[in-house]
């Protein structure tokens, strides 16, 4: 049977045993008088309020301080803005280009030894019989 808020009131200096402790009714909480409805009722200290929060400026412009470069951020894994300029984008410039059809990854495209040739196929064509 579920313990009533007053029993547990006055047996809060008792201890309970498994059975005791799994019978009580856990909804309890809403019948307690003047029970914490704020931050500072349940003695939190490290979260802003709502008025807090609405209260602060969060204004990129007027935050003093903020980083301008990569490395103000702490970025490691990005270029800069002259790296990038001095990059060779020509695909000369390119190493360890592939030069097969493999080699760029294509798997739907026949490669020459797989296809007939132009005089191979002018010769099928010329000897092809449309009357059989």
């Amino acid at each position: 049977m579920a313990k009533s808020f007053n029993e547990l009131q006055r047996a809060k200096l008792n201890v309970f045993s498994k059975d005791e402790v799994l019978s009580i009714k856990w909804d309890f909480v809403g019948s307690i008088d003047n029970k914490p409805t704020t931050l500072s009722r349940y003695g939190i200290t490290d979260a802003y309020t709502k008025t807090e929060v609405d209260s602060k400026h969060w204004d990129w412009d007027v935050i003093d301080n903020k980083p301008t470069t990569r490395d103000g951020y702490g970025l490691s894994d990005v270029y800069t803005k002259s790296e990038v300029n001095g990059l060779n984008w020509d695909w000369s410039h390119i190493t360890s280009k592939p030069s097969t059809v493999s080699g760029y990854g294509i798997t739907d495209a026949y490669t020459k030894n797989e296809v007939y040739n132009k005089t191979e196929i002018d010769y099928k064509l010329s000897n092809l019989d449309l009357n059989t």
